[in-house]
């Protein structure tokens, strides 16, 4: 009776020991690997135990609790139009840019992995491209022709012309094929290299997109001819957005 009743406590000090780990450990972002290893091991000791806690550390425990709820937050992004991926800031790369495959925004979540990305970037992001491969591009996505930088070079070459870019109400207008177009006031402040350009270089693709070349820096920027909205950015000079 004694022996039972010491497996008994020792089964709930692991149900503890491993819940409270997949915790602890999550919240304050340290030993990512430990706390998923002594989950395992509790798991696995329960099951060995036919323990009835081995269900209740399954489903309450932070590595399942956690990304389910990322794989609902991406759903509910997706049916209303605002699902992204969420990813490390890699300097080497054109962060900005929409996903060319998936028409879907980046969201930067830091530079530095910190272990983080196996219970929330990567359910999100699973999640947000299954959804697109099962039931289309969520609403509102631009649709439209994207070319990559060295195509854009060449389409700029050949079809490109000069026009002068205006500040109107505070706004950057530019007008094509005689149609005013007026870029959001927040460009002024994402790109610097745009907003102190006073001519460009410009192309109408498709009447869906336009290609926008800086005189200076020779930044080209595509935007989206419908909503103006500015989708991707192919530098040219580092750090002159």
């Amino acid at each position: 009776m004694m022996k039972s009743d010491n497996t008994k406590d020792y089964t709930l000090k692991v149900f503890c020991g491993g819940l409270l780990s997949s915790w602890i450990l999550w919240i304050f972002g340290v030993g990512i690997l430990l706390g998923l290893l002594l989950w395992v091991a509790a798991l696995v000791y329960l099951f060995s135990e036919k323990s009835w806690l081995k269900w209740y550390l399954f489903f309450l425990s932070g590595w399942i609790v956690i990304p389910t709820f990322h794989v609902l937050g991406a759903t509910r992004d997706y049916l209303n139009g605002n699902a992204t991926f969420n990813q490390k800031l890699n300097l080497k790369q054109k962060f900005y840019n929409l996903d060319p495959t998936y028409r879907v925004w980046k969201r930067n979540s830091g530079v530095f992995f910190d272990g983080f990305e196996l219970l929330e970037n990567i359910p999100n992001n699973l999640t947000v491209k299954a959804l697109i491969k099962l039931f289309g591009y969520q609403k509102d996505a631009y649709l439209g022709f994207y070319p990559d930088s060295l195509e854009s070079k060449r389409l700029l070459a050949r079809y490109g012309k000069p026009i002068q870019l205006k500040m109107v109400d505070d706004r950057l207008s530019f007008n094509v094929n005689q149609k005013p177009f007026k870029m959001p006031q927040a460009y002024l402040t994402y790109f610097p290299s745009l907003s102190e350009s006073t001519e460009i270089l410009v192309c109408l693709v498709q009447n869906e997109l336009i290609l926008i070349q800086t005189k200076k820096s020779k930044n080209i920027y595509l935007m989206d001819a419908k909503t103006t909205n500015i989708f991707a950015c192919y530098l040219q000079s580092p750090n002159t957005y």
